[in-house]
């Protein structure tokens, strides 16, 4: 495995801290029966797909609730993208380097 790290701008840093402190979470992506709570700002700064939808006018941009299908995606590999979105580093593997690449070009993060 690899860790692979791209810098985050330091004023997305502060969120990084809330998030570890489980605090000022705007937003819940729901893949199946997995949930991750996330800021918008940072959700809109590093992930292009993100930005696009909640530019969007419809429920999902003013609900705070994006359902994400279960059959598309695989909760382990958004969690991972999500936690590169905060921090700017992720490790791919072998095992991973597939869903990883074809979800990262889905959100548009290649």
């Amino acid at each position: 495995a690899i860790s692979v790290t791209h810098p985050v701008e330091k004023s997305l840093c502060d969120f990084a801290t809330q998030r570890n402190e489980k605090r000022g979470f705007d937003v819940t992506l729901i893949i199946g029966e997995t949930t991750i709570n996330a800021h918008k700002a940072v959700l809109c700064a590093r992930i292009p797909f993100m930005r696009a939808l909640f530019d969007m006018k419809g429920s999902e941009s003013t609900s705070g609730t994006i359902n994400l299908s279960s059959t598309l995606y695989d909760s382990t590999t958004i969690a991972s993208l999500i936690d590169f979105a905060y921090t700017g580093t992720i490790t791919i593997s072998e095992a991973t380097v597939t869903l990883l690449m074809i979800s990262a070009n889905y959100f548009e993060m290649v």
